[in-house]
């Protein structure tokens, strides 16, 4: 059964080479608003997100749907992302070069449970490489 918590809840920010990450819990209302907004079926804009009353500094995109968990918004920026501008910095070496974060599209992935939607950087009409990202606290947790 789904955790809802009575307030919206944020994770500690996690990291890998390229991107920095966070979950948002959402309360069980809130979700419901989400799924009027999508029906499950696509990411949430920086406004849509913004407007259910998720509240973080500029650049956090959200990139993927758990489909198991829909009301755990999953959220990343690049690694450089200037929190006040939402602006990334360009890093030696990255292969995705200098862009706005609140600028990545989505696509589906097929399949049944446990299928994620992956972000796309939009210059290359791609899908970014996966990226192994630690797990989220409450399945770190339950796993222990």
């Amino acid at each position: 059964m789904p955790h809802y918590p009575d307030e919206i809840e944020y994770s500690d920010k996690y990291e890998d080479d390229r991107y920095e990450y966070r979950h948002v819990i959402l309360t069980k209302p809130i979700a419901k608003d989400m799924y009027r907004l999508t029906q499950g079926k696509r990411l949430l804009d920086d406004a849509e997100w913004r407007g259910l009353g998720v509240q973080q500094s500029r650049g956090w995109v959200h990139y993927e749907i758990h489909r198991p968990e829909p009301h755990i918004l999953l959220f990343r920026r690049p690694l450089g992302t200037d929190p006040t501008t939402g602006r990334v910095a360009a890093v030696e070496g990255a292969d995705h070069g200098v862009f706005e974060a609140g600028a990545l599209g989505a696509t589906v992935s097929a399949g049944g449970c446990g299928q994620l939607l992956r972000g796309v950087d939009p210059r290359a009409g791609a899908p970014c490489k996966p990226h192994a990202r630690p797990a989220p606290a409450h399945e770190r947790a339950q796993a222990a």
